[in-house]
């Protein structure tokens, strides 16, 4: 039997792991103390991050992390991915530009692809608690790419049902989705790649 998992996410995810992306299980994650309320996983963002800021400490990686957690919008971490946010660890200490992702070697960064990444609703539509993205990328354990699996087998299940889940998910869960580069729906024989930022999203599809 067809399923969104058979037919489309596992596909999916086995195509990444041979592109170097490491697939992680939720069950892993949770394991390692990610819980629904973490949308950055805090284990692989500190060992990543000490990784590439050798010069800061297991406590400097916490801060930073927390810092993180209250950016307000995908420009807010724009700032922040693209290296033009500074860090004092001391008072005596000259202020330095935090690296998120090793742009000078690719080598030195964490590429983890994982599935049913179950995060806390905040803002409900309904009585849902909880959503599933199909299937996140994480670099460094910041999920940077959601994707939306939809199977052409069952009615109504293209990838434009898979944008509607996403625009759900993002007014339902929005804090996940600051942290993102862009968004992906796909059905197996087409996908369409989103950028969402302020006021609307931009999309562009291809097949």
């Amino acid at each position: 039997m067809y399923t969104e998992y058979t037919s489309v996410e596992l596909p999916l995810i086995n195509t990444l792991a041979k592109l170097g992306w490491s697939f992680i299980h939720p069950n892993v994650l949770e394991a390692t103390g990610r819980t629904v309320y973490d949308h950055i996983v805090p284990s692989i963002f500190k060992e990543s991050f000490i990784r590439i800021n050798p010069s800061l400490s297991q406590s400097d990686a916490k801060i930073i992390l927390e810092r993180l957690r209250r950016v307000e919008s995908d420009e807010e971490f724009y700032s922040w991915l693209s290296g033009e946010e500074t860090y004092k660890p001391s008072i005596d200490d000259k202020a330095i530009n935090i690296k998120l992702i090793d742009t000078l070697d690719i080598h030195n960064n964490t590429f983890n692809v994982t599935n049913q990444y179950k995060t806390a609703v905040t803002n409900a539509d309904n009585a849902e608690k909880h959503i599933k993205p199909d299937v996140v990328l994480l670099v460094n354990g910041i999920p940077l790419t959601i994707i939306e699996c939809k199977v052409l087998t069952t009615e109504n299940s293209t990838w434009e049902e898979g944008i509607k889940q996403l625009d759900r998910y993002i007014r339902t869960t929005p804090n996940l989705f600051k942290y993102n580069a862009f968004n992906i729906s796909i059905d197996g024989f087409t996908y369409n790649c989103l950028l969402y930022t302020s006021p609307s999203p931009r999309d562009r599809q291809k097949s």
